[in-house]
């Protein structure tokens, strides 16, 4: 999820997959309503969401 747990240990995340040979990444955007994948999933967007106003403009949790 971008964002999760915040910006940068999300961008560290995706830059450790892509060091250790991952082929595709695939990276959600927070929905403010991802009632169908469940508690936890809706938890994390969520949580993207509070930590971000958008995909470019990242601010601090």
């Amino acid at each position: 999820m971008a964002g999760f747990p915040d910006y940068r240990r999300g961008v560290e995340a995706l830059v450790a997959y892509g060091d250790s040979g991952a082929a595709v990444l695939e990276v959600g955007t927070p929905a403010t309503n991802p009632w169908l994948n469940g508690p936890a999933i809706a938890a994390t967007h969520r949580s993207a969401i509070r930590c971000w106003r958008s995909l470019k403009l990242p601010r601090r949790c």
